[in-house]
Protein backbone atom coordinates (compact mmCIF):
# COMPACT_ATOMS: atom_id res chain seq x y z
CA UNK A 1 0.00 0.00 0.00
CA UNK A 2 2.91 2.35 0.73
CA UNK A 3 6.29 2.10 -0.97
CA UNK A 4 9.22 4.42 -0.25
CA UNK A 5 12.60 4.17 -1.96
CA UNK A 6 15.56 6.52 -1.45
CA UNK A 7 13.33 9.39 -0.27
CA UNK A 8 15.17 12.69 0.28
CA UNK A 9 14.29 16.23 1.38
CA UNK A 10 16.59 19.06 2.41
CA UNK A 11 15.94 22.52 3.85
CA UNK A 12 18.91 24.53 2.67
CA UNK A 13 22.01 22.63 3.76
CA UNK A 14 20.11 20.51 6.29
CA UNK A 15 19.03 17.04 5.16
CA UNK A 16 15.67 16.47 6.89
CA UNK A 17 15.11 13.13 5.12
CA UNK A 18 18.18 11.39 3.78
CA UNK A 19 17.43 8.24 1.76
CA UNK A 20 14.48 6.57 3.48
CA UNK A 21 13.43 3.08 2.38
CA UNK A 22 10.42 1.16 3.68
CA UNK A 23 7.13 -0.42 2.66
CA UNK A 24 3.77 -0.98 4.34
CA UNK A 25 1.41 -3.85 3.53
CA UNK A 26 -2.39 -3.72 3.58
CA UNK A 27 -3.82 -3.83 7.11
CA UNK A 28 -0.42 -3.24 8.68
CA UNK A 29 0.60 -0.46 11.08
CA UNK A 30 4.09 0.81 10.37
CA UNK A 31 5.60 3.24 12.86
CA UNK A 32 8.32 5.80 12.27
CA UNK A 33 9.75 6.19 15.76
CA UNK A 34 12.36 8.77 16.63
CA UNK A 35 13.19 12.04 18.40
CA UNK A 36 11.85 15.44 17.44
CA UNK A 37 13.53 16.71 14.28
CA UNK A 38 14.33 13.23 12.95
CA UNK A 39 12.34 13.81 9.73
CA UNK A 40 9.13 11.96 10.56
CA UNK A 41 6.67 14.78 9.81
CA UNK A 42 8.53 15.78 6.64
CA UNK A 43 8.26 12.17 5.47
CA UNK A 44 4.51 12.08 6.13
CA UNK A 45 4.02 15.32 4.19
CA UNK A 46 5.83 13.86 1.17
CA UNK A 47 3.78 10.66 1.36
CA UNK A 48 0.51 12.61 1.40
CA UNK A 49 1.44 15.02 -1.39
CA UNK A 50 1.80 18.08 0.83
CA UNK A 51 5.50 18.39 0.05
CA UNK A 52 7.55 17.55 -3.04
CA UNK A 53 10.58 15.32 -2.41
CA UNK A 54 14.05 16.28 -3.63
CA UNK A 55 14.72 12.71 -4.65
CA UNK A 56 13.51 9.14 -4.39
CA UNK A 57 10.24 7.38 -5.08
CA UNK A 58 6.92 7.33 -3.22
CA UNK A 59 3.84 5.36 -4.25
CA UNK A 60 0.51 5.11 -2.42
CA UNK A 61 -1.41 2.07 -3.62
CA UNK A 62 0.68 2.29 -6.78
CA UNK A 63 -0.03 6.00 -7.31
CA UNK A 64 2.25 9.06 -7.20
CA UNK A 65 1.05 11.47 -4.45
CA UNK A 66 1.85 14.49 -6.63
CA UNK A 67 1.03 13.32 -10.15
CA UNK A 68 -2.10 11.47 -8.98
CA UNK A 69 -3.00 13.88 -6.19
CA UNK A 70 -6.79 13.66 -6.52
CA UNK A 71 -6.87 9.85 -6.56
CA UNK A 72 -4.44 9.60 -3.63
CA UNK A 73 -6.42 12.05 -1.49
CA UNK A 74 -9.51 9.88 -1.99
CA UNK A 75 -7.59 6.94 -0.52
CA UNK A 76 -6.21 8.57 2.61
CA UNK A 77 -7.20 10.09 5.92
CA UNK A 78 -4.75 12.24 7.87
CA UNK A 79 -4.49 13.06 11.57
CA UNK A 80 -2.08 16.03 11.54
CA UNK A 81 0.22 17.03 14.37
CA UNK A 82 -0.72 20.73 14.39
CA UNK A 83 -4.05 22.55 14.71
CA UNK A 84 -6.12 22.34 11.54
CA UNK A 85 -9.73 23.22 12.45
CA UNK A 86 -11.72 26.38 11.75
CA UNK A 87 -11.76 28.35 15.04
CA UNK A 88 -15.00 30.15 14.18
CA UNK A 89 -17.08 26.98 13.76
CA UNK A 90 -18.45 24.59 16.36
CA UNK A 91 -17.16 21.04 16.70
CA UNK A 92 -20.13 19.65 14.75
CA UNK A 93 -19.84 22.32 12.07
CA UNK A 94 -16.15 21.54 11.64
CA UNK A 95 -16.89 17.86 11.11
CA UNK A 96 -19.68 18.52 8.62
CA UNK A 97 -17.63 21.13 6.76
CA UNK A 98 -14.68 18.73 6.53
CA UNK A 99 -16.96 16.03 5.12
CA UNK A 100 -18.29 18.44 2.49
CA UNK A 101 -14.72 19.37 1.52
CA UNK A 102 -14.14 15.65 0.98
CA UNK A 103 -17.17 15.69 -1.36
CA UNK A 104 -19.11 13.26 0.80
CA UNK A 105 -22.91 13.36 0.51
CA UNK A 106 -24.60 15.09 3.44
CA UNK A 107 -26.62 11.98 4.31
CA UNK A 108 -23.42 9.94 4.64
CA UNK A 109 -21.74 12.72 6.65
CA UNK A 110 -24.60 12.73 9.18
CA UNK A 111 -24.33 8.96 9.63
CA UNK A 112 -20.57 9.16 10.19
CA UNK A 113 -21.02 12.25 12.37
CA UNK A 114 -23.00 10.30 14.94
CA UNK A 115 -20.32 7.64 14.99
CA UNK A 116 -17.59 10.24 15.57
CA UNK A 117 -19.48 12.12 18.27
CA UNK A 118 -19.91 8.90 20.25
CA UNK A 119 -16.53 7.27 19.54
CA UNK A 120 -14.59 10.41 20.50
CA UNK A 121 -16.91 11.53 23.33
CA UNK A 122 -17.81 14.80 21.61
CA UNK A 123 -21.59 14.83 21.90
CA UNK A 124 -21.61 17.07 25.00
CA UNK A 125 -19.32 19.62 23.34
CA UNK A 126 -20.57 19.40 19.74
CA UNK A 127 -22.06 22.91 19.92
CA UNK A 128 -18.97 24.52 21.40
CA UNK A 129 -16.82 26.69 19.19
CA UNK A 130 -13.30 25.41 18.69
CA UNK A 131 -11.89 28.41 20.57
CA UNK A 132 -13.81 27.28 23.68
CA UNK A 133 -12.27 23.80 23.80
CA UNK A 134 -9.59 22.55 26.16
CA UNK A 135 -6.43 21.07 24.66
CA UNK A 136 -7.68 17.51 25.07
CA UNK A 137 -11.12 18.33 23.66
CA UNK A 138 -9.57 20.03 20.64
CA UNK A 139 -7.36 17.03 19.97
CA UNK A 140 -10.27 14.59 20.18
CA UNK A 141 -12.30 16.73 17.77
CA UNK A 142 -9.41 17.02 15.32
CA UNK A 143 -8.73 13.29 15.41
CA UNK A 144 -12.41 12.54 14.81
CA UNK A 145 -12.35 14.41 11.47
CA UNK A 146 -10.26 11.62 9.98
CA UNK A 147 -13.16 9.21 10.56
CA UNK A 148 -15.84 11.25 8.80
CA UNK A 149 -14.54 9.71 5.58
CA UNK A 150 -13.93 5.97 5.26
CA UNK A 151 -10.62 5.33 3.51
CA UNK A 152 -8.15 2.43 3.21
CA UNK A 153 -5.10 4.40 4.46
CA UNK A 154 -4.65 6.39 7.66
CA UNK A 155 -1.66 8.66 8.30
CA UNK A 156 -1.16 9.78 11.91
CA UNK A 157 1.33 12.36 13.15
CA UNK A 158 1.70 12.34 16.97
CA UNK A 159 -2.02 11.51 17.21
CA UNK A 160 -2.36 11.24 20.99
CA UNK A 161 -0.50 14.41 21.99
CA UNK A 162 -2.55 16.23 24.70
CA UNK A 163 -4.79 13.20 25.30
CA UNK A 164 -5.19 11.72 28.78
CA UNK A 165 -4.29 8.08 29.32
CA UNK A 166 -7.94 6.95 29.48
CA UNK A 167 -8.76 8.28 26.04
CA UNK A 168 -5.39 7.18 24.66
CA UNK A 169 -6.36 3.60 25.41
CA UNK A 170 -9.79 4.07 23.82
CA UNK A 171 -8.17 5.56 20.74
CA UNK A 172 -5.67 2.69 20.48
CA UNK A 173 -8.56 0.21 20.63
CA UNK A 174 -10.28 2.14 17.84
CA UNK A 175 -7.17 1.96 15.64
CA UNK A 176 -6.92 -1.79 16.26
CA UNK A 177 -10.51 -2.14 15.05
CA UNK A 178 -9.67 -0.13 11.92
CA UNK A 179 -6.75 -2.47 11.23
CA UNK A 180 -9.07 -5.48 11.50
CA UNK A 181 -11.15 -3.89 8.73
CA UNK A 182 -8.04 -3.82 6.53
CA UNK A 183 -7.08 -0.16 7.03
CA UNK A 184 -3.35 0.47 6.53
CA UNK A 185 -1.77 2.81 9.08
CA UNK A 186 1.39 4.90 9.04
CA UNK A 187 2.17 6.25 12.50
CA UNK A 188 4.67 8.98 13.37
CA UNK A 189 5.39 9.18 17.08
CA UNK A 190 8.00 9.43 19.80
CA UNK A 191 5.65 7.74 22.28
CA UNK A 192 7.26 4.34 22.85
CA UNK A 193 4.18 2.87 24.52
CA UNK A 194 1.98 3.92 21.59
CA UNK A 195 4.41 2.42 19.09
CA UNK A 196 4.52 -0.84 21.02
CA UNK A 197 0.73 -1.11 21.36
CA UNK A 198 -0.17 -0.33 17.72
CA UNK A 199 2.75 -1.25 15.49
CA UNK A 200 3.33 -4.39 13.47
CA UNK A 201 6.72 -3.03 12.44
CA UNK A 202 8.85 -0.11 13.59
CA UNK A 203 11.45 1.94 11.74
CA UNK A 204 13.79 3.84 14.07
CA UNK A 205 14.60 7.22 12.51
CA UNK A 206 17.69 9.27 13.33
CA UNK A 207 18.79 12.33 11.37
CA UNK A 208 16.59 11.52 8.38
CA UNK A 209 17.61 7.86 8.10
CA UNK A 210 15.96 4.60 9.15
CA UNK A 211 18.70 2.87 11.10
CA UNK A 212 16.74 -0.22 12.14
CA UNK A 213 13.49 -1.73 10.84
CA UNK A 214 11.73 -4.85 12.14
CA UNK A 215 8.83 -6.17 14.20
CA UNK A 216 8.54 -4.94 17.78
CA UNK A 217 9.37 -8.38 19.18
CA UNK A 218 12.47 -8.89 17.05
CA UNK A 219 13.74 -5.38 17.73
CA UNK A 220 13.50 -5.89 21.47
CA UNK A 221 14.99 -9.37 21.30
CA UNK A 222 17.93 -8.51 19.08
CA UNK A 223 18.91 -5.18 20.63
CA UNK A 224 18.21 -5.45 24.32
CA UNK A 225 18.19 -8.08 27.07
CA UNK A 226 15.67 -9.05 29.70
CA UNK A 227 16.66 -8.45 33.31
CA UNK A 228 16.00 -10.92 36.13
CA UNK A 229 16.09 -9.18 39.52
CA UNK A 230 16.69 -11.73 42.31
CA UNK A 231 15.98 -10.61 45.86
CA UNK A 232 17.86 -12.62 48.48
CA UNK A 233 17.04 -13.05 52.16
CA UNK A 234 20.03 -10.86 53.05
CA UNK A 235 22.96 -8.97 51.50
CA UNK A 236 25.22 -11.73 52.76
CA UNK A 237 23.23 -14.40 50.91
CA UNK A 238 23.42 -12.29 47.74
CA UNK A 239 27.20 -11.93 48.08
CA UNK A 240 27.62 -15.66 48.67
CA UNK A 241 25.66 -16.43 45.48
CA UNK A 242 27.35 -13.77 43.34
CA UNK A 243 30.15 -16.12 42.28
CA UNK A 244 27.68 -18.79 41.21
CA UNK A 245 25.67 -16.24 39.24
CA UNK A 246 28.74 -14.91 37.43
CA UNK A 247 29.82 -18.44 36.65
CA UNK A 248 26.45 -19.16 35.01
CA UNK A 249 25.69 -15.87 33.24
CA UNK A 250 29.11 -14.30 32.79
CA UNK A 251 30.78 -11.45 34.69
CA UNK A 252 29.38 -8.73 32.39
CA UNK A 253 25.75 -9.87 32.87
CA UNK A 254 25.61 -9.82 36.68
CA UNK A 255 25.39 -6.72 38.85
CA UNK A 256 24.20 -5.68 42.31
CA UNK A 257 21.08 -3.50 42.02
CA UNK A 258 20.78 -2.82 45.75
CA UNK A 259 21.73 -4.45 49.02
CA UNK A 260 20.43 -8.01 48.79
CA UNK A 261 19.26 -7.78 45.15
CA UNK A 262 21.22 -8.99 42.11
CA UNK A 263 20.33 -8.31 38.47
CA UNK A 264 21.01 -10.74 35.63
CA UNK A 265 20.90 -9.77 31.95
CA UNK A 266 19.59 -12.54 29.70
CA UNK A 267 18.43 -12.76 26.08
CA UNK A 268 16.07 -15.66 26.71
CA UNK A 269 15.09 -18.11 29.41
CA UNK A 270 17.24 -21.02 28.34
CA UNK A 271 19.11 -23.75 30.21
CA UNK A 272 21.19 -21.19 32.12
CA UNK A 273 18.13 -19.93 33.93
CA UNK A 274 17.06 -23.42 35.02
CA UNK A 275 20.63 -24.20 36.01
CA UNK A 276 20.47 -21.16 38.29
CA UNK A 277 17.34 -22.49 40.00
CA UNK A 278 19.11 -25.77 40.72
CA UNK A 279 22.40 -24.33 42.00
CA UNK A 280 21.21 -21.47 44.25
CA UNK A 281 19.60 -22.69 47.50
CA UNK A 282 15.87 -21.95 47.38
CA UNK A 283 15.95 -20.84 51.02
CA UNK A 284 18.24 -17.94 50.09
CA UNK A 285 15.86 -16.47 47.48
CA UNK A 286 12.88 -14.29 48.41
CA UNK A 287 11.58 -13.48 44.90
CA UNK A 288 12.25 -13.11 41.17
CA UNK A 289 11.18 -10.14 39.07
CA UNK A 290 11.50 -10.27 35.29
CA UNK A 291 11.84 -6.98 33.40
CA UNK A 292 11.48 -7.45 29.66
CA UNK A 293 13.15 -5.03 27.22
CA UNK A 294 11.08 -2.20 25.80
CA UNK A 295 11.33 -0.02 22.69
CA UNK A 296 12.66 2.65 25.03
CA UNK A 297 15.65 0.36 25.77
CA UNK A 298 16.18 -0.24 22.06
CA UNK A 299 16.05 3.50 21.40
CA UNK A 300 18.69 4.20 24.05
CA UNK A 301 21.07 1.71 22.47
CA UNK A 302 20.50 3.05 18.96
CA UNK A 303 20.66 6.64 20.20
CA UNK A 304 24.16 6.14 21.56
CA UNK A 305 25.26 4.81 18.19
CA UNK A 306 23.47 7.18 15.84
CA UNK A 307 22.70 10.37 17.72
CA UNK A 308 25.50 11.08 20.15
CA UNK A 309 24.01 11.71 23.55
CA UNK A 310 20.39 11.27 22.48
CA UNK A 311 18.29 9.55 25.14
CA UNK A 312 14.71 8.34 25.06
CA UNK A 313 11.92 10.66 26.15
CA UNK A 314 9.98 9.51 29.17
Amino acid sequence: MIKVEGLKKAYGQVAAVDGLNFGVKKGECYCLLGPNGAGKTTTLKMLTGQLAPDGGLVTISGLDPLADEKKVLELINIIPQHHAMDPFLTVEENLVFYGLLQKIKLKSIKARLNHCLDAFELRKIKDKKVTELSGGEYRRAQISRAFIKEAPLLFMDEPTANLDIIFKNKFWDLIKEEKKKGVTVLLNTHDFNEAEVLSDRVGFVFKGKIVCDDTVGRLKGLTAKSIIAIKFVSPEAASESAGELRGIFGEENVSEASAGTMELKVREFDGKFFSLLQRIPARDIVSFEVKHPTLNDVFRVLGKIHAGNTVARS
